[in-house]
Order: structure tokens, then sequence, then C-alpha cells
């Protein structure tokens, strides 16, 4: 049997320790804008254990696989990070299938420029779904390698239409957040309507989460 070496028991704990300390970083944090970390932290307490949630492409994604943890939740991710606009379908199909559960997509306001209007799919067929949009008006992730590269920034920034309101004149319920000590309630209300909802959070759009931590 093989041994396992006391230090590296050591090191997970502390590494777990530490990761649970971020966590709780993240949903102390009232920043405004507002930080991802904190719309993670937030849905989370929101959640019912057995809700399906649908992550899109996009700067979010990074925010979601690293600070979400489950509790009986399942997810649905789109792989290798190559297909900007699943969310929304995806959570529309979902909510087909499983219509009794709670039915989520995560997603960020390039991603729901690509196929974010399937949210009157949602609407036509009275299944209510809610999307998260994580705005900071930019393709972050884009924007980061240019930046890594040594370039500057070249068109990943744009104006956005106010999403709150597309869902709202559309038929479903939109609410836009601009201050963290309304997230919570915001999200609930969401979660909570008969509707397919919007929760369109206006997030910070310098912060950046690593992917990949060197041992």
């Amino acid at each position: 049997k093989r041994k396992i070496e006391p230090d590296f028991l050591e090191a997970i704990r502390l590494a777990h320790s530490e990761y649970k300390e971020l966590l709780e970083e993240d949903a102390r944090n009232k920043q405004k804008p507002i930080h991802p970390g904190a719309v993670i932290q937030a849905l989370k307490r929101q959640l019912a254990q057995d809700a399906l949630i649908c992550s899109d492409v996009g700067d979010h994604t990074y925010w979601f696989y690293k600070r979400f943890m489950c509790e009986g939740q399942q997810t649905l991710l789109c792989a290798n990070m190559a297909g900007m606009g699943f969310g929304v379908p995806a959570a529309v199909a979902c909510q087909f299938a499983q219509p009794k559960r709670q039915v989520i997509a995560i997603t960020g306001d390039g991603g729901f420029g690509v196929a974010g209007m399937e949210f009157t799919t949602a609407v036509h067929n009275k299944l209510p779904i809610t999307v998260i949009v994580f705005n900071d008006g930019k393709l972050k992730n884009i924007k980061k390698e240019q930046e890594e590269y040594g370039y500057p920034e070249y068109r990943v920034s744009f104006p956005n239409p106010n999403f709150a309101d597309m869902a709202s004149s559309g038929g479903g319920m939109g609410l836009r957040v601009s201050n963290p000590e309304k997230l919570d309630e915001a999200i609930k209300k969401a979660l909570d309507s008969p509707l397919p909802s919007l929760v369109e959070v206006m997030v910070d759009p310098n912060i950046y989460i690593k992917a990949v931590h060197r041992a």
C-alpha cells in the first residue's frame, strides 16, 4: 500500500482551508462595481440543492469553475471554452427536460449577445428559467490575452443595451443590479418568479481570476 506523506496531506488541508476563506471573502465583498465572486456566492446562497446550472463561455466561466462549491447541484459546462452562447439555450433545454427543478443560466454580456434571444423561447413556452448576466462591457478573456501578449486593447469593449429591460419587454422579468447589497434580494425574486427571469449584474471589468495556479 502506497504511503501518503504527512506533509502532502497537510498541504491539502491548508489549501482547502485557504479556499474556504477565499469564498467567505467573496461573500462579504461589497465593492462597487460588483465583484464577480460576490455574484457567485449570492447565487449559491439562494439555490435549491437540486438546481441545474448551465454555464456559458466567458470570464464569468472561470469565476464559476473556481468559486462555486457544488452541494448537490448539477452543472452543465461547455467543453473547451469553445461555444459562446451556450448558456441560455442549454437552460431552455434543461427546463423542458426537468420542469420541476430550478434551472439557471450563467452568462456574460458577450454570451448573451450571441444567443440570449432564446430567452423569448422560454417566455413563449412558459419556462421559468433564471438567467444571470455578468455585464462588464467587454470580452474580458480576449482583452486579457491581448494584454498578456503586449498588445493594446482592441475591439473588445462595446456598449450594451439594458438586458433587464429587454427581458421585461419580451414578457419575462428583468432586474438590473449595481449595488451589491441588492444582490440576494434580486436573485431570490428571480428564482421565485413564475416567469422567465433575468438578473443583469454590473460587475467590475478590471478584476481577473487565474484559471490555473502553479503548484
